[in-house]
């Protein structure tokens, strides 16, 4: 029944899915029960519209461009693609770089292996390596 109370009180097309004290002080004109802010408090942060719909609180930030290298190789970019068909030693992964294939389980150490055997091998290394801090590439 108190679900039934708050949902009437701040989802109705008037009020518009109210904050805590504004649902709160609402309620509590018809409404009290022991635990009473408590109960509201979670009900509201619960609320699953909100929480589809509030802002994340996190400034955000306008992308910015990386600056085009001056030579082949100076700077380069790695990233993993999961989930795709398992080719014939069972990888279903790519890290693009040179289309190289991983299994989703790839640790930071076979990376770094990969690394290696597929980019610095032929290009020696890079000045700059931007990737989007993936833990296996830390």
């Amino acid at each position: 029944m108190k679900d039934d109370i708050l949902l009437e009180v701040r989802c109705v097309l008037m009020s518009g899915h109210l904050g805590r004290e504004k649902t709160l002080q609402a309620a509590s004109r018809a409404f009290c029960w022991p635990r009473m802010y408590e109960w509201v408090a979670h009900y509201v942060n619960t609320c699953e519209t909100c929480q589809r719909v509030k802002p994340s609180g996190h400034a955000s930030v306008p992308l910015q461009s990386l600056p085009v290298p001056a030579d082949c190789w100076k700077s380069m970019s790695l990233d993993f693609v999961f989930g795709v068909p398992a080719d014939g030693n069972g990888n279903t992964s790519i890290l693009m770089v040179h289309l190289a294939s991983v299994r989703d389980k790839v640790t930071g150490t076979q990376t770094a292996q990969l690394f290696l055997d597929s980019v610095f091998r032929y290009h020696s290394l890079p000045e700059t390596i931007a990737s989007d801090r993936d833990p296996r590439f830390t």
